[in-house]
């Protein structure tokens, strides 16, 4: 986890039970990361498990207890949103109103529409980033209501919280383009087969645009020598380390 995320946890640790706490925060980067991959179906399916946690936060807000992580939920609709408005006054307008409003918002993008679509104008990207961002603001509005650092430490976590994420991959016709034109070749070899694993050098190559085959072969080969990659016959496969390390690239990319 990234300084950031183990603050959060620290915080909402204080306010919410830690499965809660650790949950939250691990679907939450979990979307992040398939965001950035624009893995569309798993980042819906992250933030599906972000709307159903956040819920058993409301739930510990209001009565102490929640529903055991193992358990469903009650159905979420308008009269449980009435339920949520009709709490003690004495707990903040945001769990009241907001956060239930924008999780409500969420999961009806999410279960209402699908995130799989065949049509000819796609709005995958479009909803997963609404989805993404509106879960930045429930972890940052309990970030902002739970934490007891100083106002400015405050500022500054939300501040990180709430930057804009760039997607790491972008489709071209056949062909997958990393958008981090900085990474070193290596580097974007194992995001490539992070993202499409089994992928041939012809490929690869391609699509990092390197244009000396040679020297980009001696890349995969050093790479097979790490144990990073299998490169055999030409064919490329992503070791258990070198998921690792493509995780740990995608994890610093902003």
């Amino acid at each position: 986890m990234t300084t950031t995320d183990n603050i959060v946890l620290e915080i909402l640790k204080n306010k919410f039970p830690e499965e809660l706490a650790n949950s939250i925060l691990q679907s939450y980067t979990a979307t992040l990361k398939e965001y950035k991959k624009r893995n569309w179906k798993y980042a819906g399916n992250e933030i599906g498990q972000f709307i159903e946690v956040a819920r058993r936060l409301l739930e510990f807000v209001f009565s102490s207890k929640y529903t055991p992580l193992s358990e469903r939920l009650p159905f979420f609709n308008e009269s449980a949103l009435h339920t949520y408005e009709q709490a003690s006054q004495s707990i903040e307008v945001s769990y009241r109103i907001l956060i239930p409003r924008y999780l409500y918002a969420m999961y009806s993008i999410r279960n209402k529409r699908g995130i799989i679509h065949k049509s000819e104008i796609d709005p995958n990207a479009m909803d997963l980033t609404i989805l993404l961002y509106s879960a930045k603001w429930v972890l940052s509005e309990m970030v902002r209501l739970s934490s007891d650092l100083s106002f400015e430490q405050t500022s500054e976590l939300i501040e990180s919280l709430m930057e804009k994420e760039q997607p790491l991959f972008w489709g071209v016709e056949n062909t997958i383009r990393l958008l981090d034109v900085k990474m070193d070749s290596a580097s974007k070899i194992l995001c490539l087969l992070y993202h499409k694993d089994k992928q041939s050098d012809i490929e690869l190559q391609r699509a990092i645009e390197y244009q000396n085959t040679t020297t980009f072969k001696t890349i995969l080969k050093k790479l097979h020598k790490e144990r990073k990659i299998e490169y055999t016959n030409g064919i490329c496969l992503l070791s258990p380390l070198g998921i690792i390390k493509a995780e740990e690239i995608i994890s610093q990319q902003k």
